[in-house]
């Protein structure tokens, strides 16, 4: 971990991401059979502003092949004290893409798309010269999916119903 990000402030992060998570699984997310992959993780080192690192986040897990997403929320958090810009895309700089606000960003524009669905964090520092010291987002993604009420409990078997 690099200088500056101390235990304290990764006990602060991991507890807002936690209650982040928690406050969404009690929240708007109500389909039946929902379920959820969840991943976070410290991007590259930002040290020259105007350029770009990016953080990839995949399915942990394998997932239901028919499984398609409900919903994807998004937080990040820096130390930095210039502007940040972020954009989560479903391919490098490019596919579907949302730009971010603020810490959390919530959003159904991936509904649909395939659950086992990479995703690409891309974070810019707005300017141009030397980052001094180098900034680091910690990022974490949820995304929700569901495999729909007639393929639960399928897994491994034809999703078209029995015939007597």
């Amino acid at each position: 971990m690099p200088d500056g990000h101390d235990v304290g402030s990764r006990r602060i992060f991991a507890a807002s991401l936690i209650g982040f998570m928690l406050a969404v699984a009690a929240g708007n997310v109500s389909a039946q059979g929902d379920q959820v992959w969840s991943q976070e993780a410290v991007s590259p080192a930002i040290n020259q502003k105007g350029l770009s690192v990016t953080q990839t986040f995949s399915a942990p897990q394998p997932v239901h092949p028919q499984a398609v997403i409900t919903s994807v929320r998004v937080q990040r958090q820096t130390r930095t004290l210039g502007q940040l810009g972020s954009v989560l895309c479903t391919a490098p700089g490019a596919g579907r893409c949302v730009v971010l606000f603020g810490s959390y960003t919530s959003t159904q524009a991936f509904n649909g798309l395939p659950a086992d669905q990479t995703f690409y964090l891309t974070h810019t520092l707005v300017g141009h010269g030397p980052q001094t010291p180098p900034a680091f987002v910690r990022s974490g993604l949820s995304v929700w999916y569901s495999v729909g009420p007639s393929l639960q409990g399928q897994r491994g078997k034809s999703a078209t119903p029995d015939t007597p």
